[in-house]
């Protein structure tokens, strides 16, 4: 069974993780090199310490051990019973084991968005963003597991909570680093189904929300194990003590959390030269977007260019049909949440660390793999309109 075949988008910090934990290599792993944070931690002057936990096997069970392609590292490991192994090259499982049990791989929903605040709301509105405000499981599991169950057959049996999941969740999200203070949410719940071949069915749901002085980002993932109707109670054992067992590798949480942070600081660096520059060519009036022209005339892929200037940037109710008539498209960094009034008639825009802009029709063009113009930090703007 193949519970809600979702879209999978890499995320913010649940998604990302999980994402990257689901793409495991079939290989052994040496665990004995690695540190893994374990259920056990204890606290000092306020401050979570992680002990280190390097053995490979306990007593009639193994670790299953998953790697981040992006990181190159193991990411973290699950503990089964003897007797279970990895599937490899199946899309739909991830082990198999004995007397017919099968766990699937990890599913994860949209990220979705919901504020009350105007100027965001005007972002949404423009980029075509749905307000969508967290959904109760209840309401999950009509919206996105009903339609599926009712196609195939599949008979919804009862539903009950995990705090224990939705608290381990919680502990683990807390450490991934975050560029703004974000309150955590989660709460897990676990689903039981049977279909009308004898077999029946536990799902996990995890639902996370992330709330910011402003915004709120939501989504959730699933799991499941489905076993012969007889077994299935020691099934939805071994599945429960699976998730609460997992272990997640320190040295890998540490690297990751270095690569966030210097991808918020680069977005940060970017914006903030962009700011200096506009107020520089603002008031300078030997910066023209002729002279940028200039600049770049022998690259055939750019159509238009200029300079930024404060008159360029716009608020968020910018309408398309004030746009429309002045030949002018708004274009957005929603990293850094700037907006620009600039010249029409280009299908893609890129915009330097200086202020300078330019557009062009060609999706494979990319200044930062050309030596002509990479010596400046390029970023890829949205048009918004």
């Amino acid at each position: 069974m193949k519970l809600l075949p979702i879209n999978i988008v890499a995320l913010l910090f649940l998604l990302f993780s999980c994402k990257n934990e689901q793409k495991t290599q079939d290989s052994n792993f040496d665990s004995g090199q690695l540190s893994f944070e374990t259920e056990e931690v204890t606290k000092t002057q306020g401050q979570p310490v992680i002990k280190n936990k390097n053995e490979t096997t306990t007593r009639g069970y193994q670790y299953f051990e998953n790697y981040d392609p992006i990181v190159k590292m193991v990411s973290g490991r699950v503990q089964l019973p003897n007797g279970w192994r990895r599937v490899k090259n199946d899309k739909q499982y991830q082990y198999v084991g004995p007397n017919d049990m099968k766990i699937g791989r990890i599913q994860m929903s949209n990220l979705f968005s919901y504020t009350e605040d105007y100027g965001m709301l005007q972002t949404f509105q423009m980029s075509g963003t749905p307000n969508q405000y967290p959904m109760s499981i209840n309401q999950i599991v009509e919206t996105y597991f009903m339609p599926y169950a009712n196609e195939n057959n599949l008979q919804f049996i009862k539903s009950f909570p995990l705090p224990k999941v939705a608290e381990k969740s919680k502990t683990f999200l807390e450490l991934n680093f975050k560029s703004q203070p974000t309150q955590i949410e989660t709460e897990s719940a676990g689903l039981e189904w049977k279909d009308n071949k004898g077999r029946k069915y536990l799902t996990i749901l995890r639902k996370t929300v992330y709330k910011t002085y402003n915004q709120w980002s939501w989504g959730f993932l699933n799991q499941h194990i489905e076993a012969p109707a007889s077994k299935f109670d020691n099934a939805k054992k071994i599945f429960i003590d699976m998730t609460l067992s997992e272990q997640h590798n320190t040295d890998w949480l540490y690297r990751k959390n270095q690569i966030a942070a210097r991808k918020a600081n680069q977005q940060y660096q970017e914006h903030v030269a962009r700011m200096n520059a506009i107020k520089l060519n603002s008031s300078n009036s030997g910066f023209s977007s002729s002279s940028v022209a200039s600049t770049y005339s022998d690259i055939l892929d750019i159509n238009h260019s200029g300079y930024l200037k404060r008159s360029d940037m716009t608020s968020h109710g910018q309408t398309r049909t004030v746009n429309m008539i002045s030949e002018r498209n708004i274009i957005s960094n929603h990293n850094t949440g700037e907006h620009y009034n600039v010249q029409a008639g280009s299908k893609n825009y890129w915009v330097n660390n200086n202020g300078k802009y330019f557009g062009t029709d060609n999706p494979n063009y990319d200044p930062r793999i050309d030596r002509r113009i990479n010596q400046t930090e390029w970023s890829q703007f949205n048009i918004e309109n």
